[in-house]
């Protein structure tokens, strides 16, 4: 008994649209085959322009807008401000960022391992 994994109307529609993208690729391969070298030239250059003309665009309309402060203070609800040592103070290494209490230090010693604590 054999298994079928995909129906066959599936497999067929598969190939039908596999053939038609091929065919697609073609048309439009000997269409641009039929462009003089020169028209061709200006089509790829016209499309690189207003490509290069729209990310200008995007660029400045989101640095204007960065300035404007239209997008400087977003709702991050999630996140909390880590806390910064002021100017003076020696850095505490007791401090775990990002919960709300230190670190408790344990009065346990400090584990060396290997042969000193054969004794």
């Amino acid at each position: 008994m054999k298994i079928k994994i995909i129906p066959d109307a599936v497999l067929d529609l598969f190939n039908k649209l596999v053939q038609r993208k091929e065919g697609a690729v073609e048309y439009v391969r000997r269409k641009c085959d039929d462009i003089p070298p020169q028209k061709r030239f200006r089509v790829v250059a016209v499309a690189f322009l207003l490509f290069a003309m729209l990310a200008l665009f995007v660029f400045g309309k989101s640095m204007y807008n960065i300035y404007n402060g239209v997008h400087s203070n977003p709702a991050f609800g999630n996140i909390k401000q880590m806390p910064m040592p002021d100017k003076g103070d020696s850095p505490a290494i007791n401090d775990f960022y990002g919960s709300e209490e230190p670190v408790e230090q344990t009065d346990a010693p400090n584990h060396r391992g290997g042969a000193q604590d054969a004794d």
